[in-house]
């Protein structure tokens, strides 16, 4: 009866993985790019596809914080139709293979124990696990593959601790080259993974020392950086990528990740926050009795799989989107509920589990479901995937309904479309996507989107092409921003360079066309003074200001703060106008506040825009002083900055 009783329970959980999978490995695979609510986001998630298909040199042509294969996050419907089927395929494999992958996991560790009496044999704890599994899996269906990659890649080398390095070396081996190589494919989706998986394959093999003191293992243990090293640079050479362009590359991934978190951080709902903190703190606490108690392999497990949920904690909370559910958190509490049913199987498998370490797990567990969301969607994905994979009359008839789509989102002025024709165009700040339904001949500018420049060297990088590219003759212009930015000050030596070099054509409401002049006329500023100051003091402009530069320093604290979460205050910036009229405050950028900022005039909307850059300041209000202060405790910057005030050519 107990043979029939363990094979029961065998065929019971197998049918339960298998309906889940089938159930589950369904993504939404045909998003379109119109119409939509967020322009923002579809539009460079459209870019990436079209940065793919015209082979644009990432660090040379453009910077973002997707890679190359970044198009693979999303199932949009490219107007390229073999593009979008590789993103859908792509997203079915790798949800299925992670899936498989977990529900095996979840067997070794629950049906494979010799010790039959154990008490967790039981039908209880039988049913308690697959809910957990079930639960996992669901909640993981809304994990974009680079999370998904990097979470399988890590899970694999965390399991090589509960194996036998002498019986199965061969198998580990394989092991660590099939982890690098996921953490590789993840990288070169978001390029955010590179630190973590650059530092987990780092610490991996002195955690091995740790708990083997064996100096063999040692060394096999970095065979998973290889790994990573060599796929990497193998696919990006692959996809048509230059390795000549890698130096720009590096540089251009570390100027966005160094300057994300201070430049992009919002605050959201506390009570995420909160369940945050406890998740991570009870993670510690583990990590700590595990070391106290000398379980050196399961302090090692623990402590790479806390590397993972700090690098998500990171990834979520940083820009907090302010709702319950959903956005960036999103990422946090879905991963954070697979490692947790992961950590409760090792401790299982360990043998190391009692009713409290299950009972605080549970809580935990279930908790965080408060910012995950469970995503399922039926057959009608696969229907219409296979639709639109076998009907070229359905492929045209979606693409020319999401292109007219387009066009009747953005509404650009005909006389607009005229002048451009077949000249080449860039668009600021964001709608890239715009140019798929007027089929422009779009050149974007090195980093797409112009709040994402927020380093000197990113501002730098596009106000270059601006200068150097002279056929780039036409740009379409809208006067606005994210997080109440004012849109001068986002990348502000851009800006300074389109003044010298573009002037108004076409005076649009929403959208104006900026044409490109003979010559770009140097500016040449010239330095008229410079000031001490502090925050939330009023500082007078000089009345032939034209540009200043603003140096407020990171406190020391900062850095430690900003590795470890966000800022903890943010900063704004106010004007007092010409009619004594008070503005502000806006978001400010201290990143990119000594990269000229323009002061001659304060721009209120697309209209003051088009008469500046028609030199036509007649209607324009002239600023005649500003304050900078701080929303929050401020222990990020000195309270003490310098200004520059510059006087210019311009008129």
């Amino acid at each position: 009866m107990k043979g029939i009783s363990k094979r029961l329970k065998k065929k019971t959980f197998l049918i339960i993985a298998t309906f889940l999978l089938i159930l589950t490995t369904i993504p939404d695979l045909v998003k379109v790019f119109a119409p939509v609510v967020d322009t923002q986001d579809t539009s460079w998630a459209w870019l990436l596809g079209y940065a793919f298909l015209n082979n644009l040199q990432w660090g040379k042509e453009i910077i973002f914080t997707f890679g190359p294969l970044g198009f693979l996050e999303n199932t949009y419907f490219y107007s390229n139709h073999l593009l979008w089927f590789i993103t859908a395929i792509a997203n079915i494999f790798v949800r299925l293979v992670f899936y498989a992958f977990f529900i095996y996991f979840v067997y070794l560790c629950v049906f494979k124990e010799k010790d039959s009496s154990n008490s967790q044999s039981s039908i209880t704890f039988y049913f308690f696990y697959v809910l957990i599994s079930a639960i996992s899996i669901i909640v993981s269906s809304s994990i974009p593959i680079s999370m998904l990659l990097c979470l399988m890649a890590t899970l694999i080398i965390v399991d090589t601790f509960n194996c036998d390095f002498i019986k199965n070396n061969k198998i580990i081996l394989i092991r660590y080259v099939l982890s690098g190589a996921l953490f590789a494919f993840s990288s070169l989706i978001k390029f955010n993974v590179i630190p973590f998986a650059i530092l987990f394959l780092l610490v991996y093999p002195f955690l091995m020392v740790y708990s083997f003191r064996d100096k063999k293992i040692f060394f096999q243990g970095f065979v998973g950086l290889i790994s990573f090293i060599l796929v990497f640079l193998l696919i990006y050479l692959i996809i048509g990528q230059n390795l000549s362009n890698l130096p720009a590359l590096l540089m251009g991934i570390y100027e966005i990740i160094k300057g994300y978190t201070p430049a992009m951080f919002l605050n959201g709902k506390i009570l995420q926050t909160l369940v945050a903190v406890i998740t991570l703190l009870y993670f510690v606490y583990l990590i700590l009795i595990s070391y106290k108690k000398k379980k050196k392999i399961l302090f090692s497990q623990l402590f790479l799989l806390f590397l993972l949920l700090f690098f998500v904690f990171k990834e979520g909370f940083v820009r907090q989107d302010n709702i319950i559910t959903g956005g960036h958190t999103l990422s946090f509490f879905t991963v954070c509920l697979i490692l947790l049913a992961f950590i409760i199987f090792l401790y299982s498998r360990m043998k190391l589990s009692n009713s409290f370490i299950n009972f605080v797990f549970l809580i935990i567990f279930f908790f965080n479901v408060i910012g995950g969301i469970i995503y399922i969607n039926g057959a009608r994905n696969i229907v219409c995937l296979s639709n639109l994979s076998f009907s070229k009359h359905k492929r045209i008839e979606l693409q020319q309904s999401i292109n007219s789509a387009i066009r009747n989102q953005f509404k650009v002025d005909p006389s607009i479309l005229q002048s451009i024709g077949d000249q080449p165009v860039t668009i600021i700040p964001w709608d890239l996507m715009m140019s798929q339904g007027y089929n422009f001949k779009f050149i974007p500018q090195v980093v797409p989107q112009a709040y994402s420049a927020y380093t000197p060297y990113l501002d730098e990088q596009n106000a270059k092409q601006i200068l150097s590219d002279v056929a780039l003759q036409k740009i379409i212009y809208t006067f606005e921003d994210i997080d109440n930015r004012y849109p001068l000050f986002s990348e502000p030596y851009t800006f300074m360079t389109i003044l010298s070099c573009y002037r108004t054509e076409i005076a649009g409401n929403k959208y104006s066309l900026l044409t490109r002049k003979k010559s770009c006329h140097d500016l040449n500023l010239t330095s008229i003074s410079s000031i001490e100051t502090g925050l939330n003091q009023w500082i007078d402009l000089p009345s032939n200001a034209d540009f200043m530069d603003i140096y407020i320093n990171p406190t020391l604290i900062s850095h430690i703060i900003d590795i470890l979460y966000k800022p903890f205050s943010q900063i704004y910036i106010s004007f007092k106008l010409s009619n004594n009229q008070i503005v502000g405050p806006y978001r400010f950028i201290p990143g990119v506040s000594k990269d000229h900022l323009f002061v001659k005039y304060f721009i209120r909307n697309q209209r003051d825009l088009n008469d500046l850059m028609s030199k036509d300041a007649y209607n324009l209000l002239k600023i005649k002083s500003f304050t900078i202060t701080t929303k929050g405790i401020n222990l990020d910057y000195d309270k003490s900055y310098n200004v520059i005030f510059y006087n210019s050519s311009f008129s």
